[in-house]
């Protein structure tokens, strides 16, 4: 496996720790359909939230979470439809961003944005 692609699980794994540290209940992770995936999907509280996971090696290049774009979040947003669809006990959505920047001394930041939403 490539060592992008080793470093992209652990981010999503990472992820998938900090959130259930913080109260979340995680219930996917790479979730697919076909073409579709959502990083992570999890309950908290009477929300299901939505999370695009975005990793990267110190911040040289830009913080993770200027990665994603407006193509990106409407590509999250079909596949959250096509999850609603599937689970429609769920009546409340929220996107959410989780960016984790590991610096190369081994420490980790943590950005979470809750509830985002992308227009042109």
């Amino acid at each position: 496996m490539a060592e992008h692609q080793d470093f992209g699980r652990w981010g999503e794994y990472t992820a998938a720790e900090w959130l259930e540290a913080n109260g979340f209940v995680i219930l996917h992770q790479n979730w697919r359909m076909g073409k579709l995936e959502i990083d992570l999907i999890a309950v908290k509280n009477k929300y299901l939230h939505v999370i695009e996971v975005k990793t990267r090696h110190g911040n040289r290049y830009g913080w993770p979470e200027e990665s994603i774009s407006v193509k990106k979040f409407r590509h999250l947003q079909m596949a959250a439809g096509v999850f609603i669809r599937a689970h429609p006990q769920y009546k409340w959505l929220r996107y959410d961003l989780l960016s984790i920047t590991r610096f190369p001394d081994g420490s980790v930041n943590f950005f979470f944005r809750e509830d985002i939403y992308f227009s042109r």
